[in-house]
């Protein structure tokens, strides 16, 4: 078996192999921590990966370090303002480690304009400046962005992983066939059996974006037969899903019953 995000990642600081630009795609939880302990083991002082003893590692540790910086916002998405201004502080001379690092949460709210105002340091990165770019979504990045970057991914995203009820959700999605999908939404009685099949329903759309991308960029791959008729959906409907399908977690909560749980999941796909 080969080594998880986790170990590559470690591997490539230590034997100072770290990319400048790196985008980790996964659950927003997930890809923070590592993004955080990555950064910690750029800037600690020592050369083990985060040693833990040294100023570095302690201030990282507390989130309290000078050339640490996460950038998030709470608005629909990202203002260009907010990259050049990322822009201008990358130019910035570290100031107590050796690095600067800039970790930018939720990058999927990072419009086509923002991205491109992001291009033009991520071409020509200052020295010891390293640029984590976070995502549930890595489809949403421009071409020309995705090919200055390296892409770690932590969703269960293979093919393999995705059983036959999710797809012939999607394709009767297709053709927006409600009655179809909810007479396999139907045949689940457990709230936990719901949420479970939500999370493979957004992972695959996620993964029909991707198939969508290589398509677009003229990979030869070869595609199963139910994925390639899959992807007639459009970018804006799989958007739409995902969006929707996060909806229904926030609102788990309330305790909503199976019949209003189907009915929801339904209501993003069609």
């Amino acid at each position: 078996m080969g080594l998880n995000v986790s170990e590559k990642i470690k591997s490539l600081i230590k034997n100072k192999h770290f990319p400048h630009t790196v985008i980790i795609e996964g659950e927003k939880e997930t890809v923070l921590k590592l993004a955080e302990d990555t950064a910690k083991g750029i800037l600690c002082l020592n050369s083990d990966y985060f040693c833990g003893e040294c100023k570095n590692c302690h201030l990282a540790d507390i989130n309290n370090h000078p050339d640490l910086k996460i950038i998030s916002t709470e608005k629909k998405n990202y203002l260009v303002e907010d990259i050049r201004d990322l822009r201008k502080e990358a130019f910035l001379t570290p100031f107590i480690a050796n690095s600067r690092i800039f970790i930018i949460t939720e990058s999927e709210k990072l419009s086509d304009k923002c991205q491109n105002s992001l291009l033009k340091i991520l071409e020509e990165p200052p020295k010891n400046v390293y640029f984590i770019l976070l995502t549930q979504n890595s489809a949403s990045f421009l071409n020309t962005v995705l090919s200055r970057a390296v892409l770690f991914s932590v969703l269960n995203t293979e093919e393999s992983e995705f059983d036959n009820t999710v797809k012939n959700i999607f394709s009767l999605a297709v053709n927006k066939n409600r009655v179809g999908i909810l007479e396999i939404l139907s045949g689940l009685k457990q709230r936990e059996e719901i949420e479970k099949l939500i999370l493979k329903i957004k992972d695959y759309a996620i993964y029909l974006l991707k198939l969508k991308q290589e398509q677009n960029i003229g990979k030869n791959l070869n595609f199963n037969e139910t994925d390639i008729k899959n992807t007639a959906l459009t970018k804006e409907r799989l958007y739409g899903i995902i969006e929707k399908l996060d909806g229904i977690f926030k609102v788990l909560d309330f305790n909503l019953n199976v019949l209003l749980l189907n009915c929801a999941v339904c209501n993003a796909l069609t």
